[in-house]
């Protein structure tokens, strides 16, 4: 079975040790823009793993066209950022002030004096912001990033196709996204307007990979940043794998293997199996810069759904319907919250309201529950297995099958504003007070024993 359906399982410690010992290393569009969006000491620790592994280095000729004609679009946007930031404070300056105009008849208000210390705090975070706009490089003059691709990708770009092929490739790619065939269909909604070398770009990627796999007799290590669904699998919320399909098509086609990774898990892996030794700080800020992008990604997804109503993993009619995991996604920058302590990557992607609390720490993080407009009940998504699961609120207890009780504390339990109940882990971890292993399974009758020591008990 493994066999037949080898796309669908993880290769071994072993063999994904030899894969990076021996693969050519192939990166994506968007894996060499976001080096403009990293801070300079984490692009020059990408750069080092970049030329460490040099020589095994190659990109399509669709790649290295995507970059060249969107590098400029990239710096603009950062250097852009300063002058919304700006705008937005103008914005916010001018409502506070008119709010406050309206109350300068309120006897203890003392709009004046609150006007003062408002106009100090937007001075301030302006002055800081001017000052930052001014140590921001002008890569529109002196591109540093450009030149080290430059050396560090010389002789190390595919040919193009020709003009026949790419035309064949349109036609095939029409169909393929019609039929919704990996990858790139998901690119229809935004680039169809583009011309046809930018909408069937994943395709001429996907296809340029696969010609040069053919070429060396090899398989290959794709780095991309790419998070839509027509290149990872996702379940429930959460980023599998690659798309099986992908595998498939590459290994029917090349008789070789396809690695898929994005760039954090790509630095991770590289420690482990190149011996690297890339910053644990490097790795979590290329994350976050994913982290920002998955969440416009689904901000936008939710945004562009007429029906905005919920319906919950275990009740959705349809794929037509919105999921309960669309609504209310984390804004990367509450990450800094110190009510927010993030364990799984994945759980930016939700936001349940109320907190979630245990033994081990104060906070978790912020959640939310939704009602189900199909069933009508309230849900949640576990912050261990991200199932969800349906609630009650004539049931006290909810049991996750993957052995996690939540319960909701009556003491201040209520629904807020018509979203969602506050709730809290009953418990996260459990030890058995017989033989101290930990307890895998939900401990239904609180007695915080194992079954072993329970049995062995009543026959005493």
């Amino acid at each position: 079975m493994r066999n037949r359906f080898s796309e669908y399982y993880k290769l071994s410690d072993e063999d994904l040790k030899d894969h990076w010992e021996k693969d050519i290393f192939c990166f994506d569009t968007n894996v060499l823009l976001n080096l403009y969006r990293y801070s300079p000491s984490v692009r020059d620790a990408f750069f080092n793993l970049l030329e460490q592994i040099g020589d095994r280095i190659w990109i399509t000729y669709q790649t290295a066209f995507e970059y060249q004609k969107n590098r400029l679009l990239v710096i603009n946007a950062q250097r852009n950022a300063y002058k919304r930031i700006r705008d937005t404070l103008n914005k916010k300056k001018g409502e506070i002030d008119a709010e406050l105009n309206s109350f300068k008849k309120h006897t203890y208000l003392q709009s004046n004096k609150l006007k003062k210390q408002i106009e100090q705090a937007f001075y301030s975070i302006s002055s800081d912001l001017d000052n930052l706009e001014r140590q921001h490089p002008d890569y529109l003059a002196v591109d540093p990033i450009l030149e080290k691709l430059t050396v560090l990708l010389e002789g190390k770009v595919g040919d193009d196709l020709p003009t026949a092929s790419l035309e064949q490739l349109y036609r095939d790619g029409k169909k393929r996204y019609d039929d919704k065939i990996p990858p790139g269909y998901m690119d229809m909604r935004e680039k169809q307007n583009q011309g046809n070398r930018s909408l069937y770009g994943d395709i001429i990627v996907w296809k340029q990979v696969i010609e040069k796999a053919k070429e060396i007799d090899s398989s290959i290590i794709l780095v991309t940043d790419d998070l839509k669904e027509d290149w990872w699998y996702k379940f429930n919320g959460k980023t599998i794998s690659p798309r099986p399909e992908l595998i498939k098509e590459f290994r029917d086609e090349t008789k070789k293997r396809i690695n898929i990774y994005q760039a954090d898990l790509f630095l991770e892996l590289a420690n482990k199996n190149l011996a690297q030794k890339t910053a644990k700080e490097v790795i979590q800020e290329v994350r976050s810069v994913r982290f920002a992008d998955e969440f416009e990604i689904y901000k936008r997804d939710f945004d562009d759904i007429e029906d905005k109503r919920l319906y919950c993993q275990v009740c959705d009619p349809g794929e037509d319907y919105p999921l309960v995991n669309y609504l209310n996604i984390y804004e990367p920058e509450d990450i800094e919250n110190e009510n927010v302590v993030i364990e799984d990557p994945d759980q930016l992607k939700f936001d349940f309201a109320g907190q979630i609390e245990n033994q081990k720490r104060e906070h978790i993080t912020t959640v939310q529950t939704a009602e189900c407009a199909w069933c009508g009940e309230f849900h949640i998504i576990c912050q261990n297995c991200h199932e969800t699961l349906p609630t009650s609120a004539d049931s006290p207890i909810i049991i996750c099958g993957c052995g996690i009780r939540y319960y909701f504390d009556h003491s201040y339990a209520r629904i807020k504003d018509g979203e969602g109940y506050e709730i809290r882990i009953v418990k996260d971890e459990i030890h058995c007070r017989g033989c101290g292993n930990e307890i895998e399974f939900t401990d239904f009758t609180g007695d915080h024993m194992c079954y072993k020591c329970e049995n062995k008990a009543v026959n005493e």
